[in-house]
C-alpha cells in the first residue's frame, strides 16, 4: 500500500515540477537590479572561475529562486545539460524524491559502463523497478547517482541545480553529497540555493575550496528605479 501511494505522489509530482522545471527560461521576464549577481552567474557558466559550485543565500523571498532560474536558462543557453530539483518543504521527509526530480527523463538503463546491482539500486530506489526483496543499500544508490552524473559529463558539460536547499530530503542530500566529493575533474557543475542558515551537507562535500558563495540581499530600491527610469534617456 505504501509502494503505490509513493508511486501515485511521485508520478503527480513528475506532471508539475516537468511544467516548473521544464519551462525556466521560456518566456521568463528579466530580472532586474541584480547585475552584480548576474554577472557571478555569467563568470561561473563561463568556467572562468576555479569554482566548482555556487551557492546563492538569502532570505525567504529575496529573489534566489529568480537567479537560479536565470542560471538554468544560460546554462543551457550555452549548450549546458541541466539537472534540476527544487525541492519543498511539504516533500522534505519523502526519501530520494529529489533524486526522482534530478534524473527524471533520464533513462538509467541506457547509461553505459554501469554495474548491474548500482542500476538496479538505483532504479528501486526512483520506484522505476519491482522492488528488491531487501531495500537497496544506500551506497549502492550513491554510486548508482555517481556513475550516472559521470557517463553524462562525458558526453557534454554538466550542471546539477538544486533550488532551496535547506528543503533537500536526507536520503538525496546523502547520495548527491557523495557524488560531489568525486566530481572535481568531471565536466560538471553545481548551481545551489538556500535560504541563510547552517550550512547543509551538500556544501561541507563540495568544500570551500571549490565552492563560491554569494549572499543575496535586499535590492536598492532608489538606484533600481534610477536604473528603470535611464533606460533609452540617459547618456
Amino acid at each position: 500500500m505504501r509502494e503505490s501511494a509513493l508511486r501515485w505522489w511521485f508520478c503527480y509530482r513528475r506532471r508539475g515540477k516537468r511544467r516548473q522545471v521544464g519551462s525556466v527560461g521560456k518566456g521568463m521576464s528579466g530580472v532586474i537590479g541584480r547585475e552584480p549577481e548576474l554577472a557571478v552567474l555569467e563568470e561561473f557558466l563561463d568556467r572562468g572561475t576555479p569554482w566548482l559550485a555556487l551557492l546563492l543565500t538569502g532570505g525567504p523571498g529575496i529573489g534566489k529562486t529568480a537567479l537560479w532560474e536565470r542560471g538554468l536558462r544560460l546554462a543551457r543557453d550555452r549548450g549546458i545539460r541541466v539537472l534540476a530539483a527544487r525541492p519543498s518543504g511539504a516533500e522534505a521527509e519523502l526519501s530520494f524524491a529529489g533524486l526522482f526530480d534530478l534524473l527524471e527523463g533520464i533513462d538509467i538503463g541506457s547509461v553505459g559502463g554501469l554495474p548491474v546491482p548500482q542500476r538496479r539500486a538505483l532504479e528501486a530506489a526512483l520506484l522505476r523497478a519491482e522492488p528488491m526483496d531487501a531495500a537497496p543499500e544506500r551506497f549502492a544508490i550513491a554510486a548508482g547517482l555517481l556513475g550516472v552524473l559521470r557517463s553524462l559529463a562525458a558526453s557534454e558539460p554538466l550542471l546539477i541545480a538544486v533550488d532551496d536547499l535547506q528543503w533537500l530530503d536526507a536520503a538525496s542530500a546523502e547520495v548527491l553529497a557523495f557524488a560531489a566529493r568525486r566530481a572535481q575533474g568531471q565536466r560538471s557543475q553545481f548551481l545551489l540555493s538556500r535560504r541563510s542558515g547552517p550550512a547543509t551537507g551538500v556544501e561541507g562535500a563540495l568544500g570551500p575550496a571549490v565552492l563560491h558563495t554569494a549572499e543575496v540581499g535586499p535590492l536598492n530600491l532608489v538606484d533600481d528605479r534610477h536604473r528603470t527610469a535611464c533606460r533609452g534617456s540617459c547618456r
